[in-house]
């Protein structure tokens, strides 16, 4: 046995040497590529995680619901709407949205934005208004109808059916009216707000808080007119509709409603009488009389007459504007037959803005 030399040994020293030098050659290749990653930095399109979001849990259970549950920031509190802050290009058929160069904050109410001139002469009872062919000659008759806000559910119909010619009277007292406003603007309606004001036979007919009262210092109607128009933005102008009512006693004062009027004016906004008239010409200044009140009775068969009354005047060769004290299903169902074959029947149907005088500037 003396000699011989066991192959164990020589296969096993042989073999463990073999074994070395392999992961000798493997811890190379991995440090080289470690290497290599750490130059490259991370794959195109998948930045480096930060190290709170690589490992959420190190930085407590509160940071990692955080990670796994997102939430947007708000915004600063007098950070303009979304709809305020970027002017797009409108789509054909449609209102544009509220433009900055028309607001001015409102003192009063933080926040809030008011109506005015824009830097260039535009203004809110031309920018807002739904277009119309000025050079159609065929009688026009327009409508207005106020309440807008005072029933989600009437109003979203009427706005969803109401020919888009149909001008619609918005309440300051709807609870949020920019969804309702942004549905009128898409359906191509230009809108108006509603004042509410002093009514005859107040206080058994009360306008409701903030109403312009007669009897009371002009800084209070000042204020509660900036209320009024600081609840949204967009409007043509204003009309003392509201709800039924219609401003009466407050409108009958020269001095309260003519400082009313001024503002509107200045601020570049026009305004709707809803007390009928049946006075010859046309009123100066920015400012549209009502003809007719279409709904003082809710029978079909009445408002139907009036529609067929207001189409008549406007064959005599006025431009008439009738009132929709308040939005109604019956209401709406009437306007809709009614409106169906206007065109055919020879007569347009115009938004309140296009009843405006020609001498009109501003």
């Amino acid at each position: 046995m003396a000699g011989v030399k066991p192959p164990r040994m020589m296969v096993g020293g042989k073999g463990w040497r073999t074994l070395g030098i392999a992961w000798a050659a493997i811890l190379v290749v991995v440090a080289a590529g470690g290497g290599t990653l750490q130059y490259l930095g991370p794959p195109t399109g998948h930045p480096a995680p930060h190290p709170a979001e690589a490992h959420p849990v190190a930085a407590g259970p509160e940071a990692a619901h955080r990670a796994a549950h997102p939430v947007a920031e708000p915004h600063a509190p007098d950070a303009p709407h979304a709809e305020s802050a970027t002017r797009v290009a409108t789509p054909p058929g449609t209102i544009p949205g509220p433009d900055p160069a028309l607001q001015e904050p409102a003192p009063d109410f933080p926040g809030a934005k008011l109506p005015r001139l824009g830097p260039d002469g535009r203004t809110s009872m031309r920018v807002y208004a739904r277009p119309f062919d000025a050079s159609d000659k065929r009688p026009r008759v327009a409508l207005l109808v106020v309440g807008f806000g005072m029933s989600d559910t009437d109003s979203r119909a009427a706005i969803a059916s109401l020919p888009p010619a149909v001008s619609l009277g918005i309440s300051p007292y709807t609870k949020d009216p920019a969804p309702l406003l942004a549905d009128a603007r898409a359906k191509g309606h230009e809108y108006f707000v509603t004042l509410p004001m002093e009514s005859q036979g107040y206080p058994l007919n009360n306008s409701g808080v903030r109403a312009l009262m007669t009897g009371v210092d002009q800084s209070d109607n000042d204020r509660n007119l900036e209320w009024a128009l600081s609840r949204m933005q967009g409007e043509v102008g204003l009309t003392g509709a509201s709800d039924g009512l219609r401003g009466e006693r407050f409108a009958a004062s020269t001095v309260a409603m003519g400082a009313v009027l001024k503002q509107l004016a200045d601020r570049g906004l026009m305004y709707v009488d809803p007390r009928p008239s049946t006075a010859p010409g046309k009123p100066a200044g920015p400012i549209v009389t009502t003809t007719l009140v279409i709904d003082d009775l809710q029978e079909p068969a009445e408002i139907d007459a009036r529609l067929a009354e207001l189409e008549k005047r406007a064959r005599d060769g006025d431009r008439v504007l009738g009132l929709v004290g308040r939005v109604r299903p019956v209401t709406t169902e009437r306007v809709l037959n009614w409106a169906r074959e206007l065109d055919a029947r020879g007569v347009a149907l115009v938004p309140v803005s296009a009843l405006l005088a020609r001498n009109v500037t501003k």
